[in-house]
């Protein structure tokens, strides 16, 4: 039995017969936006404008996770809750992070409220002390 030859290469055929055309029509540029989208939106109006923040359930926080990301970013705090209950907030974090900003927000330091200028001279030593910069170098010879 001879061997059929093709010049066009043979694509493999899955389980479940031919490809089907998707049946998602692509969305024109300038379409009108998600009902999620809408949503969001419309929740985050209605929030600036009570002074609350935007709650949103864990479903719906899942199943469009990247809408609300993205107004996380915009600067939108968000409370996600769990049957009706606040289980987590969501809140974008700080542009400028600094390591002082950080143990500021987690009150493990607080801020000056005197300026350093504001501090008097250092004492002068008592008679017959000896410098702190020679105990330090006699210190660090006995190591080396």
């Amino acid at each position: 039995m001879a061997a059929l030859t093709s010049s066009t290469p043979t694509r493999k055929r899955s389980a479940k017969g031919p490809a089907r055309p998707s049946t998602k029509a692509a969305r024109p540029r300038g379409a009108a936006p998600s009902a999620a989208k809408v949503a969001a939106e419309a929740a985050r109006a209605q929030a600036a404008a009570t002074g609350r923040p935007v709650t949103v359930g864990v479903r719906e926080l899942r199943q469009n996770l990247s809408v609300y990301l993205e107004q996380v970013k915009q600067g939108v705090a968000m409370q996600v809750t769990e049957h009706g209950r606040v289980v987590a907030v969501l809140t974008p974090v700080p542009a400028t992070a600094s390591r002082y900003d950080i143990l500021l927000a987690q009150g493990l330091i607080t801020p000056a409220t005197r300026s350093i200028r504001d501090l008097p001279p250092p004492r002068p030593m008592p008679p017959g002390a000896r410098p702190l910069s020679e105990i330090l170098d006699e210190l660090r010879e006995e190591r080396l």
